[in-house]
């Protein structure tokens, strides 16, 4: 790898960390969590067995999302 790579690899990382930051402040926040449960009960009522399937799967990669670390 060149210098040039390097360099400018660790520049793009540099401007990329505040914005995983704020997501993850986003996901990891009460609203965002309260915001998600009120959209799935809203339509879990009205919603076929697949798309209740389908919701449940989100909802657990949502809160596989909040323990995410940026390193």
């Amino acid at each position: 790898m060149s210098n040039e790579y390097q360099r400018r690899l660790a520049l793009h990382s540099m401007e990329q960390y505040p914005l995983l930051l704020l997501r993850k402040q986003y996901f990891q926040s009460e609203h965002f969590e309260m915001e998600s449960r009120r959209r799935i009960q809203l339509n879990v009522k009205e919603a076929t067995f697949e798309q209740q399937f389908h919701m449940l799967k989100v909802s657990i990669f949502h809160s596989d999302l909040k323990n995410i670390v940026v390193y």
